[in-house]
């Protein structure tokens, strides 16, 4: 069977000039539509738009139409449904209906635009003014509609152009008021069918659908392909002649780990069976595709069919049947396209490929597949996109549509992966399919909305969190699982995607700790604290050790010893002073007692470090030897002790892990990367991860599954690959050297401390100190975390120390230090998404009077008051970002300059009059960033060339966007003088 492009449009079933219908009649030119008389037959109604269009010439627009028939009732459904939405007959009425899309009105306004763009795909806004005969039949309604539609179109007639006389007809004449809403009818379905044409001929180029540009390609040559058996999914077997894999069979596990895990995707019931195999998705859509009375919601099912079972059976070149895939949903309300049952299917799949002997009818189906895969892309790109989206027209709202774009990218990915393993080296083209990124962004907005939903805090299901550390394979496997909860579901309901205020202790908040079980009323037990000051006070850790009634104190020279790392908000937090409940300290022990039954000695500073005073300073400056003496260290984490199991498949465990509270926290940071063994207590006790993880490396979980080799196995990610959803075992793994001293690099410890916080701003660099060289932590400490400028302070002299930093300070856009000279340099190095590497041209100096670079300074030739500029909400947040524009005069072009009234300390006061680049060229992007200025007109621009520096207060970071076009006026901006590098001063 062939499928060409002529003739797949589905018709009305109407019999054009039939011999046996009524033949039309000279109609009422007042426009009436007058039911069965001598010259209407019963069963029959005449209709006309005379009086509310007009052909130029003997033309009529009217027609004779059986009432019963379909289009018909569906023209009676849209005139009722306009009655009753606008009883009131009013200009006003038409403008209202002007805003509503064909989503919001009655589903068969959608049915007969539907109908009318398959049968006549050529009308549009701009169609030419033609006097040549329309083909038309006067007893076809989808005609006389066209007819009218084309009229209004020819004429470019408005609604209000005829409003006002048929207002005036109505009063007192029912027929009359037929005639309103039938024009209302009209002039409304034909902007809408505009809009459907120019959606279909210009939007939707590769959508399956048969009208796209794509699909009338393929259909031309088209032909049906050799039906291929049905594929039993529990039954079948691969070429190796195995069985396939039952779902819980470790291999689905690793395979869905290294490809993905598709999600189950929404079933509106689209027929699939009955119908031939179709090699291409335009031949799917074209051979489903013929109803009479296809609404919009029938043509989403179709594309939904076609986009799963269609591209699946396509891509293997297998038949399925729908009894495969679906399942009721798991809220029972119909049927899903189950995400297990695909990947079971794709398993079976893949071992099919691997074991086929490589020749060329193999390549020439890799081609076919990189064609069908990335059409298949470029629709999936297309639904996002309201404009163009099949859903979004059918009713659907944003974040359905979001959430159904995601389902079914989560099963072309996987299909990319797997043809780029399978073909990508013999044909070089297939790793552009995993190159393309147009569908992650929805797969990563949907992931963390339905995250969101699920009880995730907002912070861990950010995107910038989750496109930190996971690609979309990874990602289609954790947000199948479900958030820990500590006490409440809502406890994260005053999280942000930007700070997680559950871990978030305020100083005046009330801070007790918490029992091992709520009906335990135990008392508190505390460690003698002359013996924990006496220890400090003579430059010693002190240790200690649970009897079952009482703490013993030790010191760490004494015996080996395991440091507690855990997180304040798992309520285990306290100083030397008040002391644990015994409930909370005997567990602690029984967990010690296993990692080191002789000594069972550990450290905590709950435990460990006093309150206040010299002491508790000596005590934070011990920190990091405490961490890097101990034998071992345990992490205590609730959500890593309850959701972790040995038993459970360890990507679980590693991703559970990456999203607990411990990680997320700058404190632990320095304790996880200096302890020379690092545990965790699971469920079942403690486990030393980096170590289990190589033993099952080793005992490969899928040796025994009989579908592999060992050069197939080492082809597939391990768990060591997957270990890098916890950065903190990769820096571990880079920096861990047992008698030698951590040096990391600014930016590597920047980038580790992305997505953490503390309690308090002024620990923040006394947490990281030890990871640097060269910063005095003492320097730190003796600025007291009791001066409310503490934090600023403690930046100040770390920047100080540190001598060289990134250039990138001054132009990212972050809160900045209020303190002289220092207003260029960020408040917090957690806020920072990414610096460049410290090396060559990108380091500036840090000085008692400034920051001391080369930068790129334009001259504004006029200064800016930031008070009179104009101001916008931001996309994103609250707040307001002021705008200035200015030419650039080399070549013409327009720029936005956007300030963050948030990052200005004083924006009523602040004046600029150069802006600050790292580089010379304005045309590499549309948005860069740099930074606002005060006094380059001031100074000499060549005070460099004797090393001089030009002095320069930096006024704020900012974002310049280059204008889409020229400025049509460019003596009304301001200008940009040309760029020059030179050696200034920020002060």
């Amino acid at each position: 069977m062939s499928y060409g492009a002529p003739g797949l449009y589905p018709h009305s079933g109407e019999t054009r000039d039939h011999p046996n219908v009524p033949q039309v009649v000279p109609s009422d030119p007042q426009g009436v539509a007058s039911a069965a008389t001598s010259q209407n037959p019963p069963g029959w109604v005449r209709l006309s738009w005379a009086g509310i269009v007009n052909i130029p010439g003997p033309r009529t627009i009217d027609v004779i139409v059986d009432r019963t028939h379909f289009h018909y009732r569906h023209y009676e459904e849209c005139i009722s449904y306009l009655q009753q939405e606008y009883p009131v007959q009013s200009i006003a009425a038409w403008e209202d209906l002007k805003k509503c899309s064909v989503k919001d009105l009655h589903r068969s306004f959608g049915v007969l635009i539907n109908l009318l763009a398959d049968r006549n795909p050529s009308l549009n806004g701009s169609a030419e003014r033609s006097e040549a005969p329309v083909p038309y039949s006067p007893t076809n309604m989808l005609d006389f509609i066209y007819r009218g539609a084309l009229a209004i179109t020819l004429m470019a007639a408005d609604f209000s152009d005829v409003a006002h006389t048929l207002i005036g007809r109505s009063e007192g004449d029912p027929s009359r008021n037929l005639c309103f809403y039938s024009a209302l009818f009209l002039y409304r379905i034909t902007h809408l069918w505009t809009t459907e044409y120019l959606r279909r001929s210009q939007l939707s180029l590769f959508t399956p659908m048969p009208w796209s540009d794509k699909s009338k390609e393929e259909l031309l040559m088209a032909e049906s392909a050799e039906l291929i058996p049905e594929l039993e999914i529990c039954r079948t077997r691969p070429l190796a002649g195995d069985v396939l894999c039952e779902e819980d069979h470790p291999m689905v596990s690793q395979f869905a780990l290294y490809f993905g895990f598709p999600l189950d995707v929404p079933w509106y019931d689209a027929r699939h069976d009955g119908y031939p195999f179709c090699s291409t998705l335009s031949c799917y859509t074209a051979v489903r595709r013929i109803s009479t009375d296809q609404s919009f919601l029938d043509d989403a099912a179709l594309w939904m069919s076609a986009m799963t079972f269609g591209l699946l059976e396509a891509v293997t070149r297998s038949r399925i049947s729908e009894s495969v895939f679906l399942t009721p949903g798991q809220s029972n309300d119909g049927l899903v396209i189950s995400g297990p049952r695909i990947l079971r299917f794709l398993v079976h799949w893949f071992c099919s490929l691997v074991y086929r002997q490589p020749n060329n009818h193999d390549l020439e189906h890799g081609r076919e597949v990189a064609q069908l895969l990335h059409r298949a892309l470029s629709a999936l790109d297309e639904e996002e996109n309201n404009a163009s989206s099949i859903f979004y027209r059918a009713g659907f709202d944003e974040d359905e549509v979001k959430d159904m774009v995601c389902a079914v990218a989560l099963i072309i990915v996987p299909l990319c992966r797997i043809a780029n393993f399978i073909w990508g080296e013999r044909l070089p083209g297939m790793r552009r399919l995993t190159d393309r990124q147009g569908c992650s962004a929805a797969i990563y907005l949907s992931c963390s909305n339905r995250m969101r939903r699920a009880g995730w805090c907002p912070t861990i299901a950010s995107i910038p969190s989750l496109g930190a550390l996971m690609d979309l394979p990874s990602i289609s496997n954790f947000c199948r699982l479900s958030p820990h909860v500590r006490g409440a579901v809502d406890e994260h309901k005053d999280c942000t995607p930007d700070a997680c205020t559950f871990y978030t202790f305020s100083p005046a908040a009330v801070y007790n700790p918490r029992h091992v079980h709520p009906s335990c009323h135990c008392g508190d037990v505390r460690p003698p604290l002359s013996e924990i000051e006496y220890l400090l006070s003579q430059d010693k850790i002190p240790i200690v050790v649970w009897d079952g009634t009482k703490l013993l104190v030790r010191s760490s020279s004494d015996c080996q010893y395991v440091s507690i790392s855990h997180v304040w908000a798992d309520r285990m937090g306290s100083t030397a002073e008040k002391g644990l409940p015994a409930c909370v300290v005997a567990r602690i022990a029984g967990l010690v007692e296993c990692l080191l039954p002789e000594s069972q000695a550990f450290w905590m500073d709950s435990l460990c470090v006093p309150s206040a005073g010299d002491l508790r300073r000596h005590a934070i400056n011990q920190m990091a030897q405490t961490y890097r003496a101990a034998s071992k260290v345990l992490v205590i984490d609730e959500t890593i002790r309850t959701e972790c199991l040995t038993l459970k498949p360890w990507w679980e465990n590693l991703f559970r892990i990456a999203m607990s509270g411990w990680v997320r926290r700058i404190w632990t940071l320095q304790e996880g990367i200096l302890a020379r063994e690092l545990y965790f207590e699971f469920f079942d006790g403690p486990v030393r991860v980096e170590e289990e993880l190589i033993l099952r490396e080793q005992r490969h979980v899928l040796e025994d599954s009989g579908l592999w080799d060992s050069s197939q196995i080492s082809k597939l990610t391990t768990l060591q690959t997957f270990a890098t959803v916890v950065p903190m075992l990769n820096l571990r793994q880079r920096y861990q050297r047992p008698g030698t001293v951590l040096q990391m690099p600014l930016n590597e410890v920047i980038q580790s401390l992305r997505f953490r916080s503390t309690s308090h701003a002024e620990d923040e660099l006394i947490a990281i100190s030890c990871l640097l060289p060269d910063i005095d932590l003492n320097t730190l400490l003796a600025i007291r975390g009791t001066d409310p400028e503490a934090a600023q302070k403690r930046m100040k002299a770390f920047l100080l120390s540190l001598g060289d930093v990134p250039k990138t300070f001054a132009i990212i856009s972050l809160p900045r230090l209020t303190l002289p000279g220092f207003t260029w340099a960020p408040r917090s190095l957690a806020d920072i998404e990414r610096v460049q590497q410290d090396t060559g041209g990108e380091v500036a100096l840090c000085t008692k009077e400034g920051l001391l670079a080369e930068y790129a300074v334009l001259v504004l030739n006029q200064p800016f008051l930031v008070a009179d500029l104009p101001t916008k909400n931001k996309t994103e947040s609250t707040g307001r970002v002021a705008i200035a524009q200015a030419v650039y005069t080399p070549l013409g072009m327009g720029y936005n300059i956007m300030l963050d009234l948030d990052m200005l300390p004083s924006p009523n006061d602040a004046i600029f009059d150069g802006l600050l680049l790292m580089q010379e060229s304005l045309v590499v992007e549309q948005f860069f960033g740099g930074a606002v200025v005060w006094g380059v007109g001031l100074g000499p621009e060549d005070g460099d060339l004797d090393g001089t520096p030009q002095r320069l207060t930096y006024v704020a970071p900012c974002i310049v966007q280059r204008m889409d076009f020229p400025p049509c006026n460019i003596e009304d901006y301001a200008t940009l003088e040309k760029a020059s590098t030179r050696l200034v001063l920020l002060t």
